[in-house]
């Protein structure tokens, strides 16, 4: 049996070892800190150009073969190796100043309903392409609505390509694994759809994480242009209002309930108009707090999918807190709709994203 002199140097080598495991996390976590500041305070020095370097982008056009495919055609010099394109008589070359981040919004609600069918993934319910300008501070969101209609990739439960479909552009994300490939694919299909411009990076935040990144910013104030009164007695139409917690998925999910018009479209709109009003929220956010974006980002987990660095994120941050956004620079994609299905109207499309992404050549 151990003496009482035994056991009181016992409770001693714990106590030296607890406090040596504390102090190594405590050395961890401002090191982590430290070296998050030093990437802040530096911000200005990080090379946009290596971050951001878009994949080889010789395959754009501005043209489609019967099936709807983007067909690429033969850059003349002497921008070969560049992406332009004719259009309306004139040439255009690939901004390459500007890169695009495609923000998914997954739906996760359907879990069993796509297990059923062999699917381990879920749909993107909202999918908004960033066009990200540091040269000119400005930010550009376009809006592809979730019915759009495009070729989408099909894969079986063992992840092998099985067919291409025309289908809606939301399922694409259903027939990954619900991490990157369905990230990949995703921003695969919306390329396509965009006469194969390239996205830069991605980020994909499930309905959990985005409650969660609303309230950490402290909700934010909007005008409902909808009755939301079967959730919320106080969400009249016509009414300014800030979104915080259940009020906030009953804006974003709402859709077969009295007082909504149920129509993808219509929601789309509403979707439009959240994102909008949560950047602006962000970046004060961001103005408060400039560890803010990264903080959030480690807190919500497995609930984000992204292909950004650490330093991509820091350099994010400071690059949009000082960027503008008007009431026109958040863009909807038009087209025909039959039975829930979008067909995108390709002439709108190519004037949009001419504004957008690309600079006239001159010379």
């Amino acid at each position: 049996m151990a003496s009482v002199a035994e056991k009181i140097q016992k409770r001693k080598r714990i106590v030296r070892i607890l406090t040596a495991v504390l102090a190594a996390l405590l050395l961890a976590f401002v090191g982590v800190g430290a070296y998050m500041v030093m990437l802040w305070k530096n911000g200005d020095r990080l090379n946009r150009a290596t971050m951001f370097i878009p994949e080889q982008a010789e395959g754009i056009t501005f043209a489609r073969d019967e099936s709807g495919e983007a067909q690429p055609t033969e850059t003349p010099p002497p921008y070969a190796g560049q992406a332009t394109v004719a259009y309306n008589g004139k040439e255009y070359v690939l901004d390459e100043d500007i890169f695009s981040i495609l923000f998914m919004g997954i739906d996760t609600t359907d879990k069993e309903q796509f297990a059923q069918i062999g699917l381990t993934a879920h749909q993107s319910d909202s999918l908004i392409l960033a066009a990200v300008d540091p040269e000119q501070q400005k930010l550009v969101m376009i809006n592809i609505p979730r019915i759009s209609m495009v070729d989408v990739k099909q894969y079986d439960a063992n992840f092998q390509y099985a067919r291409t479909t025309r289908s809606p552009i939301c399922i694409q994300y259903a027939f990954g694994d619900g991490k990157q490939m369905s990230c990949n694919l995703t921003c695969e299909a919306a390329s396509r759809l965009l006469f194969n411009l390239p996205i830069s990076r991605y980020i994909s935040l499930n309905l959990d994480g985005l409650l969660a990144a609303n309230d950490a910013i402290g909700g934010f104030t909007l005008t409902l242009q909808e009755d939301f009164t079967a959730s919320n007695h106080k969400m009249k139409k016509g009414v300014t209002y800030t979104l915080l917690g259940k009020d906030a998925e009953s804006f974003v999910r709402g859709r077969m309930q009295e007082g909504l018009d149920g129509t993808t479209m219509t929601r789309t709109k509403r979707h439009a108009q959240y994102y909008k009003a949560f950047f602006a929220a962000a970046k004060n956010k961001l103005k408060e707090d400039p560890m803010f974006a990264f903080n959030l980002y480690s807190s919500l987990g497995g609930s984000v999918q992204t292909d950004l660095s650490v330093e991509e994120i820091i350099y994010l941050s400071k690059e949009v807190a000082n960027m503008d956004m008007d009431e026109e620079d958040i863009y909807t994609l038009e087209g025909t709709v039959e039975n829930e299905e979008l067909t995108v109207d390709d002439e709108a499309l190519r004037d949009l994203l001419i504004r957008v992404f690309y600079k006239e050549i001159t010379e």
